[in-house]
């Protein structure tokens, strides 16, 4: 990941308990069985188009250097969603069709061993602003200094 990007994992909201511990969640079991809407795949291609990716079993709508979401396959099963967010040149326009593919999926996601549940615009300007990247962007030396 590169120092400009903002990472998260992108999990089903709906197998999710109260009792997970992030750091005791299976994240491809929880993909087990569940299925993405493959017309919202589609919308998203339409601003992160699909792109050729170091494996077979992973599609990568963007490009990994900047703003890109990778489903990880098993054969026909996803076994993980990431999504990264360049903050370079990143716009509402790919911020709603992430939100979109997001909510219309009933999805949750995972930043910084936190999990959001309730993903809506504001929350990801707020995570972008509480970000590494957004610091170093914002003031390199700076940023390099203080790590």
């Amino acid at each position: 990941m590169a120092l400009w990007q903002v990472e998260f994992m992108i999990i089903p909201k709906d197998r999710l308990s109260y009792e997970n511990n992030i750091g005791e969640i299976d994240i491809p079991s929880l993909w087990i069985g569940y299925q993405i809407k493959e017309n919202s795949i589609n919308e998203v291609e339409k601003v992160l188009k699909r792109s050729k990716s170091w494996s077979e079993d992973i599609v990568q709508l963007g490009d990994v250097s900047e703003t890109v979401i990778e489903l990880f396959y098993d054969g026909d099963m996803i076994e993980e969603i990431t999504c990264r967010l360049d903050l370079r040149n990143i716009n509402i326009k790919t911020v709603d069709i992430i939100l979109s593919f997001i909510n219309t999926n009933n999805l949750a996601i995972i930043v910084d061993k936190k999990i959001y549940t309730d993903i809506n615009r504001q929350l990801v300007v707020d995570l972008i602003k509480e970000s590494d990247a957004y610091r170093f962007l914002n003031n390199p030396e700076k940023f390099l200094d203080e790590i």
